[in-house]
């Protein structure tokens, strides 16, 4: 049997029974407090230990307004929901109206053992912070994208629990559907580590590295305008440099260039043909060959 008061001596009266399983005490407080703390005082007919109590649950205010001259309804409540293994503390307000539409706003704290969870929630909109030892995780629907710092970095997942990039001491690492594309990043020259530089790499599952533009505000996608292909796609061709645009030298030399006359041109035009030119004798001839306008 069990009976509560907010006295320290409780009196005789009536006890409620205990079930064995999960038992339920309703009892409203007084304003009797010590330190500030509203307090309920347990007695009980037989020797219980700290041992005997488990899964202990606190439920406290719920508040109920209505505005007659809108004819809303706006709940109060909040929870304070105590067990061994966690405590939940939660306050909401819901908001009620005669088309029986509802918005709700709500903030849960969830401490458990290993772990700290707290909920923001306004509408259809929401973020969570979960923290453990190892890592911080964050998450809000409004573009369904998770954040968490783990392992001296800040990773993003999708909605599917993929990761799309990361952030470390030194590199900005991407993946696409479960692709490992690359990284961006700080590095040294392998052969002489005091020289610096920023670079980007693209890991062997990549397809390609590429520089784009929108063309039209209604376009629906990006047109290449560099394109560096790893693989042969489309009209692509592996470990190739592809320019989608004019190149401007700015008078700066091309050094150490192989062309293949057959893949050249010029705007106005090169013959390619045989010219044979008499030599200071009269009896002998030079032959002169162009291909695409340029001598060979």
């Amino acid at each position: 049997m069990i009976q509560a008061n907010t006295e320290g001596n409780i009196p005789d009266g009536v006890y409620t029974k205990l079930k064995t399983n999960e038992n339920v005490l309703y009892y409203r407080t007084d304003g009797t407090n010590v330190g500030g703390c509203d307090v309920i005082n347990l007695e009980f007919t037989e020797n219980v230990t700290k041992f005997d109590l488990t899964k202990i649950r606190v439920y406290e205010i719920n508040i109920g307004l209505t505005y007659g001259s809108n004819n809303e309804t706006l709940d109060l409540t909040s929870l304070i929901n105590q067990s061994k293994d966690e405590i939940q503390l939660k306050v909401a307000e819901t908001l009620s109206d005669k088309y029986m539409t509802k918005e709700q706003v709500s903030s849960e704290i969830k401490l458990l053992k290993n772990k700290v969870e707290t909920a923001v929630t306004d509408g259809n909109f929401g973020t969570k912070l979960t923290q453990n030892a190892d890592s911080v995780r964050l998450a809000w629907n409004n573009i369904s994208t998770v954040l968490k710092f783990e392992t001296g970095g800040l990773t993003f997942y999708d909605k599917r629990g993929w990761k799309r990039a990361r952030i470390d001491e030194g590199d900005y690492q991407f993946w696409r559907d479960g692709y490992d594309l690359g990284n961006i990043g700080t590095s040294q020259y392998l052969k002489d580590p005091k020289v610096k530089g920023i670079t980007f790499n693209l890991d062997p599952q990549g397809g390609y590295m590429a520089w784009a533009q929108l063309e039209k505000t209604n376009d629906d996608a990006y047109t290449y305008k560099w394109v560096y292909s790893n693989k042969l796609f489309a009209d692509f061709r592996p470990n190739t440099l592809n320019a989608g645009c004019e190149i401007d030298m700015h008078w700066n030399a091309l050094r150490f260039v192989n062309i293949d006359l057959d893949e050249v041109s010029f705007e106005q035009g090169g013959r390619t043909d045989t010219y044979r030119l008499m030599d200071s004798t009269g009896e002998g001839y030079y032959e002169l060959k162009f291909k695409n306008g340029i001598l060979i």
